[in-house]
């Protein structure tokens, strides 16, 4: 599927969205997550989710962070049972528009040495038969999640652990072909260019922007006399702009001040230093949501 020009994160869609489909169909639930587990930054995060009519649905890890956060933690699985917050009329028309919980499983995934590999979560036990018209609540079984389908899925989980294990490592394997990739771009740009430098600039942070996913990526160059920075930023207009900002100054300004890089996550207009980056998005007519910010030696 690569070779034949299809990126690997789509593949990757599609091994993860037919197994949680399957596991779907397979154990009655409404919902199935796959949250894998990165052990280099210790964080969790998931691919995607399919109800059972097959459509794919946006994952938010808020709502049962804590829970997903316990299972990895401790590695033993969850059950909670069938329960609601509010009158049943309430919840019925409130799913026409939100999705609910009412039961969930969480199991964890580990390999032949005992790490955890993934978390898989399951959503709302379907009793059988239903009616797929029929609002969400309609359908849940309220026996919850049994111990019968605990003995199923142990007899997928090591067929299910040994694809994401190779799923992982594939996707880690391609992120580094990707980065070697963008920085064969950049230099084959470079060779091929009149050597104009605003030129070779831009190749290069073009290659730097999908190198590293961004939706934007400016080089500040150093005006040692001045003692600021200075780079050409592209404008709401499609024109660009000079832009200077003094050493220590802005988030750029501090990096060149202190020779260490700074990383600003969403929501970056909520961080303390963020009033040079407004000013500078004013100008632009651009938004800054977050930033990672280095020196190059």
């Amino acid at each position: 599927n690569v070779m034949d020009g299809k990126s690997f994160d789509e593949v990757l869609y599609e091994i993860l969205g037919a197994v949680t489909l399957k596991m779907a169909e397979e154990m009655n639930a409404d919902r199935v997550t796959i949250f894998l587990i990165d052990e280099e930054t210790n964080e969790i995060w998931s691919i995607l989710a399919r109800n059972q009519k097959g459509g794919l649905s946006e994952v938010e890890i808020s709502g049962e962070k804590e829970i997903v956060g316990l299972v990895t933690s401790l590695k033993e699985m969850v059950n909670i049972p069938f329960y609601f917050t509010n009158d049943l009329e309430s919840q019925i028309n409130s799913d026409r528009t939100a999705y609910k919980t009412y039961t969930l499983l969480a199991l964890p995934l580990l390999n032949d040495k005992g790490n955890l590999v993934a978390v898989v979560q399951l959503l709302n036990k379907i009793k059988k038969p239903n009616h797929a018209d029929q609002a969400l609540l309609e359908r849940i079984d309220k026996a919850g999640f049994t111990a019968a389908d605990r003995y199923q899925f142990d007899r997928y989980a090591p067929a299910l652990t040994r694809i994401l294990e190779r799923c992982q490592s594939s996707y880690k394997l391609t992120q580094r072909l990707q980065a070697s990739e963008a920085l064969t771009e950049a230099t084959r740009s470079i060779s091929q260019s009149s050597l104009d430098s605003e030129e070779i600039i831009g190749r290069v942070m073009e290659a730097a922007k999908k190198l590293m996913n961004a939706d934007r990526s400016t080089l500040w160059l150093i005006d040692r006399e001045q003692q600021q920075l200075w780079s050409k930023i592209p404008t709401a207009e499609r024109t660009t702009i000079e832009v200077r900002v003094k050493v220590g100054e802005g988030y750029a300004g501090t990096v060149a001040q202190t020779g260490e890089s700074i990383n600003i996550p969403f929501d970056l207009y909520h961080d303390s230093r963020s009033s040079k980056a407004k000013q500078t998005d004013r100008q632009t007519g651009y938004r800054t949501c977050s930033l990672l910010c280095l020196p190059v030696w």
